[in-house]
């Protein structure tokens, strides 16, 4: 993705950044030879978060879409980044022409690299949430 190219928030009708369920196909019933599934491993987790996700688990004190929020963010985090980036751009912290490189040296949660950034602006890209127009260079 080249830095020089300004961002343009699409301040239109905007698409959730969650994925559409309706469109998913109906779950069937498996077989019953199946192997068990062996149960989720903390070890795999971060140090920072295991503790508390541990505790969410046993205690199941947060409802289903936090805790889909919370392993998002470990998982995949260019959707926590895109997330933040949509954050941002809702409170009118970045004009309506912006740079890829202006998000990044704000240095907020999950956009603190050139590479945070682009993954972030390509997915509300894909979501048509911003487009990509040229810069004229000024």
């Amino acid at each position: 993705m080249n830095e020089q190219l300004a961002t343009t928030w699409v301040d239109e009708k905007i698409p959730p950044l969650e994925p559409d369920t309706s469109v998913w196909p109906t779950p069937t019933q498996l077989p019953n030879d199946l192997p068990p599934v062996q149960p989720f491993s903390f070890a795999c987790l971060p140090d920072t978060c295991r503790p508390w996700i541990e505790d969410i688990s046993e205690r199941m004190q947060c409802i289903e879409s936090h805790a889909r929020r919370i392993y998002s963010a470990i998982l995949r985090p260019e959707a926590a980044a895109a997330r933040e980036l949509a954050k941002h751009l809702k409170r009118g912290d970045l004009g309506n022409k912006f740079t890829i490189r202006e998000t990044y040296r704000k240095g907020w949660t999950g956009l603190s690299s050139k590479e945070d950034a682009e993954s972030a602006v390509e997915i509300l890209c894909e979501l048509n949430w911003i487009r990509l127009v040229q810069s004229n260079g000024s």
